[in-house]
């Protein structure tokens, strides 16, 4: 079995794909509730980045990947399709 990547745009995307499309998240919440705690929680990580460990993967989720999950609207199919763009825009390089 391959180790999924929590820093890979493709093991994201994956994620993305398996949400429903009109679900919404909070952008902003601090209590795990966001995109990428909850992206995370799905991987076996602790939903608030309490660990430094967790806070340094969650923290670099914002920085690689910050567009995919700060544009509205906040729902898991946009979120999706903003992954697929970014996604694309890479392999174009």
């Amino acid at each position: 079995m391959l180790a999924r990547n929590p820093l890979s745009l493709t093991t994201l995307i994956a994620w993305l794909q398996t949400k429903n499309p009109a679900e919404f998240y909070a952008f902003s919440d601090l209590c795990g509730k966001c995109l990428f705690s909850q992206y995370l929680t799905s991987m076996g990580f602790n939903p608030e980045p309490t660990s430094e460990y967790t806070f340094d993967t969650w923290r670099a989720l914002h920085l690689y990947f910050g567009e995919v999950a700060s544009m509205k609207p906040f729902t898991f199919g946009a979120a999706l399709e903003r992954a697929k763009r970014l996604d694309a825009c890479s392999n174009n390089n």
